[in-house]
């Protein structure tokens, strides 16, 4: 499943990212885009129905900066396997700390679109839904914020080096 976010008209502001690109302005995007998606993280993993918790544990952001072309970086949700810390009692009743593979990326289609046998569990499309707006607005808000800074970063260089 694919859900795209596609800003239109901010090609000013993509040349200025890469005019400040030496103090972080496309590092800027990214950063931005991470922290918008936190909303849509949280609202996913709230919707997910948890039986073991994997499917729950295996969601996570992922941000993927493109070595060519005009898109500065793409951002979502990625479902795939992770270390998870557990705890575990012994027979002499301490508790020690393992670490455990999850995997459940290779089913989260199962209960997102049901199958003949079981009825499906949307969570992604719903999670997605509810919080896109919010989303676009966080990323707006912070990577205005950055922007900024990131300017203010490249005068004050600007200013030492003169």
């Amino acid at each position: 499943m694919s859900a795209r976010f596609k800003l239109v008209g901010l090609k000013d502001l993509v040349e200025q990212l890469v005019d400040i690109a030496d103090v972080g302005g496309l590092k800027a995007v990214a950063s931005a885009g991470r922290r918008a998606f936190k909303i849509v993280e949280a609202e996913v993993k709230s919707l997910v129905p948890v039986r073991s918790g994997d499917l729950h544990d295996s969601i996570r952001i992922a941000v993927v900066k493109p070595k060519a072309g005009n898109v500065v970086a793409s951002i979502g949700l990625k479902i795939g396997s992770r270390l998870v810390k557990d705890e575990l009692q012994t027979v002499e009743g301490e508790t020690i700390e393992v670490k455990r593979k999850v995997d459940a990326g290779w089913r989260w289609h199962f209960v997102e679109f049901g199958t003949s046998k079981m009825a499906a569990h949307p969570y992604l499309r719903p999670g997605f839904g509810r919080s896109h707006r919010e989303l676009v607005e966080k990323f707006k808000d912070d990577l205005a914020k950055r922007i900024k800074a990131a300017i203010k970063r490249r005068q004050k260089s600007a200013a030492k080096e003169a």
